[in-house]
């Protein structure tokens, strides 16, 4: 099957999952924010930064290796090797991420009150610590199936997943609600930890019928798997932590900062969960249609390069890109015209309302951003994504200690824009000057 077909059937197949997990997804916020409220969403949204961190850890730089060295494999004709790849891949992470379970469980207090500057987060984190071992693993076999360009199953795995999660916190809902319970966040992160499980034994059930999936590795060969997987995912689990460690300090000093404009704790946390939980949700909606694509470029784009064809590459991006700044113009106009009126009628919230028409803005280089990082990365170039997702991490921060003690949350939806302006640019640069180099190898 050529590129294009390759990249074209497995977005379909994943846009189709992600649309449908985001409808899903909207209405369960909706839920989620009538009952815990904007306070209790706020809350709720402290503790991913340190589930993100957690995850670039264990399990991103590893399941793109995974991805990679499975399509490798799989390329020159040897399944069993690429099964073996998988199965060394999850006895790394989840040697990592029992690891990190533990740690967070023990320093649950630690992390709340020191890092997160919020007590109630305690509980939170002990629970949030008993997904990690099941997210990682489930993210692991996700990428072995990137990487045999199947991902019918990765597409099943997010609606079981987010369908699990919903069901769960229902069902706690009408149980805590019967016996007269007190209904806190805990029930949504409860419902994240038994989606995870729901999605990983179905990905573990598909695998087992996998060919070649139950071939024995001799230890030298699993010691061979083990340093080509950390070879290829040491640069960009150290890229990606130090990303997330700076997108979590950035959580944590955003309450902070409208504490200094003048709000007191449980409004700062309310405006925060409003934007986290509430508007950024509906700009990151088409992102289920740029986030198939990127998915299925990056072991694609591998695979055009080693085999030469630039030119077909070539032709595939300038594609993508033009498709993802089309897509981007017209939620653009989309949310300038609706913001208003999505946040009163979804949320109730005329603040959400407004975030989504700022934040309308960033659609354009927010879309493209997502496709380009995977191209560069698929093409080797994870230094550029690295330092351009830290220099615009930068400028988010510089925003959020120069802007939003002054004018509000509304300074770091401007720093939002310009590090998304500068992302793009920057990455858009360096791309052309990629490509023109291995042009001119290639010709040479």
């Amino acid at each position: 099957m050529n590129l294009k077909n390759v990249i074209l059937r497995g977005t379909l197949l994943l846009t189709i999952a992600g649309i449908l997990s985001r409808i899903m997804g909207f209405f369960y916020r909706i839920f989620l924010a009538n009952t815990i409220g904007a306070e209790g969403m706020g809350i709720y949204q402290l503790i991913f930064p340190i589930y993100s961190v957690c995850f670039s850890l264990c399990a991103s730089g590893i399941e793109t290796a995974i991805s990679k060295l499975t399509a490798e494999k799989y390329a020159v004709g040897k399944p069993a090797e690429a099964s073996g790849v998988l199965r060394t891949g999850l006895f790394l992470t989840l040697t990592l991420s029992v690891s990190c379970s533990l740690l967070i469980y023990n320093y649950a207090e630690v992390l709340a009150e020191v890092f997160l500057k919020e007590s109630r987060c305690v509980g939170l984190l002990r629970i949030l610590s008993v997904t990690i071992p099941f997210g990682t693993a489930q993210s692991c076999i996700c990428g072995y199936y990137f990487g045999v360009h199947k991902a019918g199953v990765p597409a099943c795995a997010q609606l079981i997943e987010q369908g699990f999660r919903i069901g769960c916190v229902f069902f706690l809902f009408h149980l805590y609600q019967t016996n007269g319970m007190n209904i806190s966040p805990a029930i949504a992160v409860i419902g994240l930890v038994f989606g995870e499980v729901c999605a990983l034994l179905f990905t573990i059930t598909c695998f087992s019928f996998q060919p070649k999936s139950r071939v024995s590795i001799p230890f030298t060969k699993a010691f061979s798997n083990s340093k080509e997987i950390l070879t290829l995912a040491a640069p960009l689990t150290v890229s990606r932590i130090c990303i997330n460690l700076l997108a979590s300090l950035e959580a944590a000093l955003i309450p902070n900062a409208l504490k200094a404009y003048g709000m007191d704790s449980g409004t700062a946390l309310s405006v925060y969960g409003i934007l986290n939980g509430m508007a950024l949700p509906f700009i990151l909606f088409p992102n289920a249609l740029t986030g198939s694509i990127s998915l299925m470029l990056l072991p694609a784009v591998s695979e055009s390069q080693a085999s030469g064809h630039l030119d077909s590459l070539k032709a595939t991006v300038k594609r993508t890109f033009s498709f993802c700044i089309l897509l981007g113009c017209i939620c653009l106009l989309f949310f300038l015209v609706f913001g208003n009126f999505l946040g009163e009628f979804i949320f109730s919230s005329a603040l959400a309302g407004d975030f989504i028409t700022v934040l309308a803005w960033i659609c354009p280089f927010l879309y493209l951003n997502t496709t380009l990082n995977s191209v560069l990365n698929g093409l080797g170039k994870t230094n550029i994504t690295f330092f351009n997702g830290i220099l615009g991490l930068f400028i988010r921060i510089g925003f959020i200690f120069l802007a939003v003690p002054k004018i509000g949350i509304h300074g770091y939806l401007f720093g939002l824009l310009a590090s998304q302006l500068f992302i793009t640019s920057s990455g858009c640069l360096f791309l052309r000057n990629t490509l023109q180099k291995a042009q001119t190898a290639s010709r040479g």
